[in-house]
């Protein structure tokens, strides 16, 4: 800001200053200062424009002006001297209340207070974020936009590069939700222009979603072959992740792979990713099973089953038959050898053949020859008393 200052020479008296004011006073000039006015070479008034207030007083023994300036509550404040106030290029710090006094030996005058309304487009645009620590999901976010601008403001919000609200210098989230992550910036404008904030990045966190389990190439697997289980989750921040089998963890297992080789029956069971930030967790489970011994199970052992039952029944059937043959073979024969005869010849034949075959017992082979005519008798009698019984009973 510039100004120059023009400034009145006061009037030469030859008499004495007591004279002067007894002349002045006889001949009724005693109320002849009157208040000056503050004359504007603008009527709107734009930061950049040169201006120039003029002070003016009607009253001819003026003897000096003064100006002064008010910014807000504060007092007036002596600024300049002479008639003319100059700006060659006026700001919006020169936005104030103004006026001038003029004074001669009687007492002073002050103007009536002239605003200079400095007109301007918005200007420092700043957005601010409410909380400025961490988002969390379910969080109440507020956005303030705010500018310098004269006339105020009007504000538009913008995320992305997307318009969401056309007026209001704040913009609120009752319950924030992962969605309205973003990046925010407001407009900031008036008749005169408009000015853009930096934007200002929204992350919202929140707890890990509901993990999804795939395996490759699939979660029934071939006896001796791999498969490799993946485990994925929404969640930001984002999740680490843990593996269970049966609901034991497996040591040293953090990340979103599990690798099994070499599958064996041992392996099969129910695995759990659990998914977890510092807001949460969350787990889901896949089964996992041996494909070769599920389908020899379900199909061939059925077969095996039915087969070896049919092999069962039959060796039954054949024992028993043969067994039952056997019998009845053996039976036939012992009925031969036991049935009576009318020749007294064939009956001690069959008889001796029967004594014959009942005992063979080694002893027999062990007899002295001392014994055997002895032996011999006993025989005899044994088929006498034989083929008598069996005489009787034919008759």
């Amino acid at each position: 800001m510039s100004y120059t200052v023009s400034r009145k020479y006061r009037m030469s008296w030859t008499a004495q200053k007591d004279i002067v004011i007894l002349v002045i006073s006889l001949f009724g000039f005693q109320d002849a200062l009157e208040a000056p006015r503050v004359l504007s070479t603008k009527d709107e008034i734009m930061e950049g424009d040169s201006l120039t207030l003029t002070c003016r007083a009607d009253t001819p023994t003026s003897s000096g002006h003064r100006w002064c300036k008010k910014t807000g509550t504060s007092e007036w404040e002596v600024m300049s001297y002479g008639e003319y106030l100059f700006f060659s290029s006026i700001q919006s710090s020169d936005l104030a209340v103004y006026c001038c006094v003029v004074e001669n030996d009687l007492g002073q005058k002050m103007s009536q207070p002239f605003v200079i309304d400095v007109k301007y487009a918005p200007k420092y645009p700043y957005l601010r974020v409410d909380p400025l620590n961490v988002i969390a999901e379910g969080n109440q976010v507020k956005l303030t936009c705010s500018s310098d601008a004269n006339p105020a403001a009007s504000f538009t919000w913008y995320k992305g590069q997307t318009r969401i609200r056309s007026s209001g210098r704040n913009y609120v989230f009752n319950s924030i939700r992962p969605e309205d992550s973003g990046s925010f910036y407001c407009k900031a404008h008036n008749k005169h222009g408009d000015v853009t904030s930096d934007p200002v990045f929204i992350d919202v966190q929140y707890v890990p979603r509901l993990p999804s389990i795939s395996a490759i190439p699939s979660s029934n697997v071939r006896m001796g072959s791999s498969v490799s289980l993946t485990c994925s989750s929404d969640a930001n921040p984002a999740a680490s992740y843990f593996w269970f089998k049966d609901n034991e963890e497996f040591p040293n297992s953090t990340g979103a792979m599990l690798n099994i080789i070499n599958f064996q029956l041992h392996n099969e069971g129910e695995y759990h990713c659990e998914a977890r930030n510092f807001r949460g967790s969350q787990r889901a489970k896949v089964l996992v099973q041996a494909e070769n011994f599920r389908s020899w199970s379900q199909g061939a052992l059925t077969a095996v089953v039915v087969r070896c039952a049919t092999v069962g029944i039959v060796l039954i059937l054949l024992s028993v038959t043969v067994l039952l043959f056997w019998k009845k073979t053996t039976s036939k024969g012992r009925m031969h050898l036991f049935q009576p005869n009318t020749s007294e010849d064939s009956s001690r034949d069959q008889l001796e053949e029967l004594v014959a075959f009942s005992d063979p017992s080694p002893i027999h082979a062990n007899v002295t020859n001392d014994k055997t005519d002895q032996d011999e008798n006993e025989y005899e009698s044994v088929v006498d008393t034989v083929i008598k019984c069996g005489g009787e009973a034919s008759g």
